[in-house]
């Protein structure tokens, strides 16, 4: 937790707090973000036939703005929210169904570890703080 409040500043989007009705935190703002992760070279969607994805491995993931420019009161936010994502809640976020059974994290999948996650939201962050 010391982490999580501190260094890697979780907390600001997976909220630990108890509620205000003293339940458990669900460990998400339900806000969306762009955290800039690398698209996943294993994402059999860069090699489907170019009738379905004409941009191959050029493509990026437009998150939130895909559906935004679809519902004509809110295409005018698209843009703004291009590559955006869920917070999703961290609640049982390593539990696995069995040992042995490997993980991914992030809407892709990119990340195949939590230590990997932390120390690319630590150097974004860090990268986006000193302006670069």
């Amino acid at each position: 937790m010391e982490l999580f409040n501190g260094k890697g500043k979780c907390n600001l989007c997976h909220k630990s707090e108890a509620n205000s009705d003293g339940k458990p935190p669900l460990f998400t703002d339900f806000t969306y973000d762009n955290l800039g992760i690398p698209g996943n070279p294993d994402n059999p969607w860069y090699s489907v036939d170019p009738s379905f994805n004409p941009e191959g491995k050029n493509w990026v993931d437009p998150g939130l703005a895909d559906f935004l420019k679809k519902v004509p009161q809110y295409a005018m936010f698209a843009d703004d929210n291009f590559g955006k994502h869920q917070v999703p809640t961290l609640r049982n976020v390593d539990k696995r169904p069995q040992k042995g059974f490997v993980k991914t994290y992030c809407h892709n999948g990119y990340f195949k570890s939590l230590e990997e996650l932390v120390h690319f939201i630590i150097l974004a962050m860090s990268c986006h703080q000193q302006g670069k």
